[in-house]
């Protein structure tokens, strides 16, 4: 009877640990499938990448030292931490792994993963849109930080970390990443000719990223010229 119980409870502890461990999705590194990663490494960079894919490595590597040192101009200040880039081969599996999260998300793209200061970026088949994405991980990595000093403050202060909108805080690492160039110029004079606008809540609904940019190229340019750290106090 007693080795019976025993192996009852035994049981009862292996249902358990199978449950809690089904039910605990820890952090990790990087995850899709069956990929097998490959590193490359510089003292003021690390990027991850699939093996097969060293032309998205190369070029990143090629791109990253022009976006750091842009951003880091615009943004009058310097990385903290070197920045760990993880490129995936496509969106939908950037989509389909946990990078360092244990809870259902949505992304953004790049995604910051403030775990490791872990970059996310995807190649959609445009070099171009992947070079945009390395410049605003860049800008992303700043504000992020930045975002955290803040939020630290905020919490002594008042024990709540203050909220900022989705669209000025896309914007703002928009607008440091990129500027305000002709071409998003050209897209916003677009979009108010093909949508009948009557507000500003309405274009930052449906074009979020482009709304805060523009407002921050206006904010700096006609309203107060402020650092770019000011600016998190001033949309806080």
């Amino acid at each position: 009877m007693q080795r019976y119980t025993s192996l009852l409870l035994a049981l009862l502890l292996l249902s358990c640990s199978i449950a809690q461990a089904q039910n605990k999705q820890p952090y990790s590194r990087f995850q899709y499938h069956k990929y097998k990663w490959r590193t490359f490494h510089t003292k003021a960079y690390h990027i991850y990448f699939p093996t097969g894919y060293d032309s998205l490595a190369s070029f990143t590597a090629r791109e990253l030292p022009d976006a750091i040192k842009k951003v880091k101009r615009n943004m009058g200040t310097t990385l903290l931490k070197e920045p760990n880039i993880i490129i995936y081969p496509s969106v939908d599996q950037l989509y389909g792994s946990n990078i360092g999260y244990s809870e259902s998300v949505n992304y953004t793209l790049p995604t910051f993963v403030a775990k490791g200061n872990r970059t996310i970026i995807a190649y959609d088949g445009n070099y171009e849109h992947l070079k945009q994405q390395i410049y605003e991980s860049v800008a992303r990595s700043i504000w992020e930080a930045w975002l955290k000093e803040e939020n630290d403050l905020a919490k002594q202060a008042n024990d709540k970390p203050e909220d900022i909108p989705t669209w000025f805080k896309e914007g703002a690492i928009a607008y440091f990443a990129h500027g305000w160039a002709i071409e998003a110029e050209d897209k916003l004079h677009s979009n108010y000719q093909l949508n009948p606008y009557t507000n500003w809540q309405q274009v930052a609904a449906t074009q979020s990223k482009l709304a805060g940019q523009a407002f921050l190229y206006f904010f700096r340019r006609s309203v107060l010229p402020t650092s770019p750290h000011a600016i998190i106090r001033t949309a806080s």
